[in-house]
């Protein structure tokens, strides 16, 4: 039997049951979020780009629930520099705590974090980035570290986005 090569990367591995069906995104990641903070700091979630080309996030969604991917829209024109990073803080993607849009990260039991690609109009492609975490210290953040079995989400030993000393939150947004 003749099997053809293959040009393109491999298919991922269906979802287990019970799991929601998507496909990775390739070239943004969940860098690093923040989710157990007390003024002058408010929690956080850092996105990166992997790749050597601009990546327009506008329009993209972040969330932290699998049956509500629409909760915080990135607004239009968003644009991921080549291997930059961008965070997005808890002003914006909870404005409103409660709404049905607003959302808070859980820092006493853990959560997640999903990124949900979206085109111009912010209709849903089915390409998501997931992470979970668990419980952490109040200013400890968590972060994406490479490891042989993949990207693990660990406690790092300091936040590598805001303002270390702020004066109040909009200082640690800086």
């Amino acid at each position: 039997m003749y099997i053809a090569p293959c040009d393109s990367a491999p298919t991922p591995a269906p979802p287990p049951p019970g799991k929601a069906n998507y496909l990775p995104v390739e070239n943004v990641v969940i860098n690093e979020v923040l989710t157990h903070t007390d003024p002058p700091f408010e929690d956080a979630i850092e996105l990166q780009n992997l790749s050597d080309n601009p990546v327009d996030i506008g329009n993209w969604w972040i969330s932290n629930s699998e049956s509500s991917l629409k909760k915080y829209r990135i607004p239009a024109n968003t644009t991921l520099t080549a291997r930059g990073v961008m965070a997005f803080y808890e002003g914006q993607f909870n404005p409103a705590p409660g709404a049905e849009h607003s959302f808070a990260l859980n820092s006493a039991h853990g959560d997640k974090v999903i990124l949900s690609e979206a085109d111009g109009f912010g209709k849903l492609t089915g390409y998501r980035a997931i992470i979970e975490f668990g419980a952490a210290q109040n200013g400890v953040s968590l972060g994406r570290v490479k490891t042989s079995i993949g990207d693990q989400f660990v406690t790092l030993a300091r936040l590598t986005f805001g303002v270390d000393n702020p004066s109040s939150v909009a200082a640690f947004r800086k």
